[in-house]
């Protein structure tokens, strides 16, 4: 029975491997054709740049009917006609960290390029935020619903323009205008370095009343991150003022499961009514959070297909969303506005967090926050410090370690002495289980006489993994964390040139050779063999040691394709604790050699005591 649980065990793992490789394989052909496209969309801008062409027009503009942004009212009804320009007008306002291109058409923002984060590792190009997307980023929809509302991309004229603030304004009808406005931070802080502030001003110049359409705001459009093109880290969300609620990309483009277990099928869109205090979109490493003034009515979210990550032939999915707001009548000769923030950039925790109103929920550190918000901020501390972000992980390590020193030696000595006396009552044991046989009340009761003589506490064993359940929710905070944290992405250390993802040196037959992850297991295992379960026979116990002898390959399972930051951390522990071992184990061997001695001198005695019985015996006999 044991063979076979241990066969069916190591054919799981096969399996599970297998697995793994062949959707890394999948996802390495996106990727290589990702570079190629990458690489062709380069050349074509360098040749736009150097010929000046213009840039083509959205066809949603082009195939666009006209609509009436004004609902029916007895006072009024009016029309807007759509003119369309020969060419897309754009504009720049640009800061220490950004550099936003706005468009004419819908008085938006056409992308968002983050000049603190480049594209891609040694490239001058910054991260462009909603290029490849035909929507641009706060464009207005006009409707009752964002499926059959009309867009907003009609031409607006430029009003006014300084070095960081722009307005548009655009004559809806002969009695209604439309002025959209943003600014940048002029003297940037670490709350406003990527925060646009803008407005939406409506002004009615008749003597009527006008009731206004539904309006929606849209988020921009989010792309998935190069190693993330199964889009596992994007999704829209939203806060209700109690919680935060998210819809995952997952969702829109269905699954078939994983052997058939969570699949579903795709759906087009998701609309429902939400009292949203903000609303954002975000893939692993950006985000873009809209905090209107006052709370939306509606969400609304859904995919569309954009040009892969700077690129032009190649579709992706990419994510985007909309808020929508119940709009108030607009009394005669009257205006009114709806200001709202806009963060776009990095998912750094500090940031958001300093945008209040619970904006940083926006990481979704979930359930180990509490561990993973202070980790976050130690790391940041420690890289400081070094300067380098797998230097300043160590730190963190040495210093948990450090933190849980006391109770790891206590943990490891209690088991190393609790093992050797365990391990002479194997033979009183195994007598007594023979003795009582099927008697389980009366084997119970034997077992605990004998651990009482021999002054032997059997859960001195458990003790030996308190430390490590101790720490497993730092464990599964730093998971969170570093599989996220924005200030990880492109961060080298050693060989690794990205401790946001698997450190790969090579691949063997299309399956990549991760190297920190195969320390990992190796140091778990010697880790293991050091601080060895004790052997009392117990069924429960000989169970427990059948896991732990798994634990370092499911570890490995489990870890192979995450960050390496992640297996990094876990790397560097477990060298501290081996170490830690080492140190223990020889402070403790004088205990040890003394236990061994006693047990030396107890069965002398007891030899000798039965060698006197087996002399009276023989001399009754006689």
């Amino acid at each position: 029975m044991d063979k076979k649980n241990t066969i069916i065990g190591l054919l799981l793992l096969v399996v599970a491997f297998a697995w793994m490789n062949w959707e890394q394989t999948q996802l390495e052909k996106k990727q290589v054709q990702y570079e190629k496209e990458r690489q062709l969309y380069e050349k074509n801008q360098a040749r736009q740049v150097s010929t000046n062409e213009s840039l083509p027009i959205p066809q949603e503009l082009l195939d666009s009917t006209t609509f009436n942004p004004i609902k029916s009212s007895k006072r009024i009804a009016l029309k807007a006609d759509i003119i369309v320009p020969e060419k897309e007008k754009t504009y720049l306002l640009e800061t220490d960290f950004l550099r936003v291109t706005f468009t004419n058409l819908g008085g938006a923002i056409k992308k968002v390029d983050f000049k603190k984060y480049p594209l891609k590792v040694d490239s001058l190009q910054p991260y462009p935020f909603n290029q490849g997307s035909s929507l641009p980023a706060l464009s207005l929809s006009l409707g009752e619903d964002p499926i059959s509302a009309g867009s907003l991309l009609t031409p607006f004229s430029l009003d006014k323009k300084t070095t960081h603030m722009i307005q548009f304004v655009q004559q809806i009808t002969p009695e209604l205008k439309l002025y959209r406005s943003y600014q940048l931070a002029k003297n940037t802080s670490q709350k406003e370095d990527y925060l646009i502030k803008g407005n939406i001003r409506w002004e009615n110049t008749s003597e009527n009343t006008l009731t206004l359409n539904k309006l929606f705001i849209n988020l921009g459009t989010i792309p998935p991150e190069k190693a993330d093109l199964r889009g596992e880290f994007m999704n829209f969300g939203y806060h209700n003022g109690l919680e935060f609620e998210s819809i995952n990309l997952k969702e829109f483009i269905g699954s078939s499961g994983f052997l058939g277990i969570g699949a579903h099928p795709p759906i087009p869109y998701v609309t429902q009514p939400a009292m949203a205090q903000w609303g954002s979109i975000k893939n692993q490493f950006f985000t873009a959070v809209l905090s209107p003034e006052k709370s939306a009515s509606e969400i609304f979210s859904r995919a569309i297909e954009i040009d892969s990550l700077q690129g032009i032939k190649t579709k992706v999915k990419g994510l985007t969303g909309s808020l929508g707001f119940i709009q108030d009548p607009l009394l005669p000769r009257s205006s009114k506005n709806l200001a709202f923030d806009y963060y776009v950039g990095p998912k750094e925790y500090n940031r958001l967090q300093s945008l209040g109103n619970q904006q940083d929920q926006v990481m979704q550190f979930g359930f180990f926050g509490w561990a993973s918000k202070p980790l976050l901020k130690l790391l940041n501390f420690f890289y400081g410090i070094s300067h380098n972000w797998g230097i300043a992980i160590i730190l963190l390590t040495i210093l948990i370690k450090t933190l849980f020193w006391p109770l790891t030696s206590k943990g490891i000595r209690s088991q190393k002495i609790t093992g050797k006396k365990m391990s002479f009552l194997q033979e009183p044991m195994k007598k007594i289980r023979e003795k009582h046989k099927g008697d389980n009340a009366k084997i119970q009761s034997e077992m605990m006489a004998l651990y009482s003589r021999e002054k032997v506490n059997p859960a001195g064993a458990v003790l030996g993994c308190l430390p490590l359940l101790i720490q497993m929710p730092i464990f599964f905070g730093l998971f969170v964390m570093l599989r996220t944290a924005s200030e990880l992405r492109f961060a080298e250390f050693l060989w690794v040139s990205d401790l946001s993802q698997p450190d790969q040196l090579f691949f063997i037959g299309g399956f990549p050779i991760n190297a920190l992850p195969l320390i990992m297991t190796l140091t778990t295992y010697l880790q293991m063999r050091m601080t060895p379960m004790p052997q009392n026979g117990d069924e429960q116990q000989l169970m427990i040691q059948k896991m732990m002898r798994f634990m370092p390959f499911i570890f490995l399972f489990m870890l192979y394709g995450f960050a390496s930051g992640l297996a990094l951390y876990w790397t560097s522990n477990n060298v501290l604790t081996i170490l830690q071992t080492y140190f223990i184990n020889r402070r403790v061997q004088p205990e040890l050699d003394k236990i061994d001695a006693e047990q030396a001198e107890k069965k002398k005695k007891a030899d000798r005591k039965l060698e006197k019985e087996q002399g009276r015996n023989k001399k009754k006999r006689r």
